[in-house]
């Protein structure tokens, strides 16, 4: 449901599930729900700086071991 803010913003109304009905995977997406002035914010992990930390891992991992990894993305 929308509703016509004064300045022309728009505000949606949701009704928050309990986390424990969310699917495992899709909480992993969540790093914060609090309570704020307007209502509730929910902050997701940055996906970028997470394939960004995993790419950087791999690599780590690859010099210390002298192997090769390969990462496929087929998403």
């Amino acid at each position: 449901m929308e509703e016509q803010g004064e300045k022309g913003e728009i505000h949606l109304k949701v009704q928050p599930k309990p986390t424990g009905k969310i699917s495992k995977s899709k909480r992993a997406a969540i790093a914060s729900i609090r309570q704020a002035p307007g209502g509730i914010e929910i902050k997701l992990h940055d996906k970028l700086q997470a394939l960004k930390e995993l790419t950087r891992l791999l690599e780590e991992r690859r010099e210390q071991e002298g192997s090769v990894v390969q990462i496929i993305d087929d998403i």
